[in-house]
């Protein structure tokens, strides 16, 4: 996932359903990046409000 991050200058997330939660696993980004997300691993997001939300309906 770093390495992915610093390859193509973005933030990458690695985020589990739990109910209507989205638990953050893993986080890394590119000291690049445009857009710093405050997401922090353990952190519980709603999945109305999570910016990964789009790819976690893809996936059903």
């Amino acid at each position: 996932m770093a390495a992915f991050a610093r390859q193509h200058k973005v933030h990458v997330c690695l985020a589990a359903r739990d109910r209507l939660d989205l638990v953050v696993l893993e986080c890394r980004r590119s000291v690049e990046s445009p857009i710093a997300l405050p997401l922090h691993v353990g952190m519980r997001v709603g999945i109305a409000q999570s910016p990964v939300t789009g790819l976690v309906y893809c996936n059903l």
